[in-house]
């Protein structure tokens, strides 16, 4: 039997959800880099050495997407084709409104099989930057996101 702890890379889907336009999967993804981190400081009582409490102070939720610089390219023309007639259309993700972030995990070995949904919200892009060499198999787009919180999602699968 397999772990059901262990869940390769083929049942993790990455999605993108814009308002008013269908949720957009990313086919070619080659690496997802999730982290949430938080600011805590220590709080101190006056004769105490050793801290009496920890305060959480501010969260930062942040995603590194590296895919395919084609794919990047059709998602632009995706989203530019949604949006209302008269409006100029995106040059790149960076000027794209805040949108959904999701990574899609199908844990199909767990004792009760389910999906587990994690939700990177608001999302605005930081940074994308693409490398190109000569003699290279595939050119790839790098895009670093920032969002302004997570929710999590779980549902049963049917197997």
């Amino acid at each position: 039997m397999a772990n059901q702890y262990v869940v390769p890379s083929k049942d993790v889907e990455i999605r993108i959800k814009l308002p008013d336009i269908p949720s957009i999967p990313i086919e070619t993804g080659t690496s997802l880099n999730l982290t949430y981190s938080q600011t805590v400081q220590d709080i101190f009582a006056i004769g105490a050495s050793d801290p009496i409490d920890i305060q959480d102070l501010n969260a930062q939720y942040t995603a590194q997407l590296s895919f395919q610089s084609g794919e990047y390219q059709l998602i632009l023309d995706a989203i530019n084709g949604g949006i209302p007639a008269g409006t100029a259309p995106y040059a790149t993700l960076n000027q794209v409104p805040t949108f959904t972030l999701s990574k899609v995990t199908k844990l199909r070995n767990a004792t009760i099989p389910k999906t587990v949904t994690e939700s990177l919200m608001n999302c605005k892009v930081e940074t994308n930057s693409s490398d190109t060499n000569r003699n290279d198999a595939e050119t790839l787009t790098s895009v670093s996101l920032r969002g302004v919180g997570i929710q999590r999602t779980v549902a049963p699968i049917a197997l």
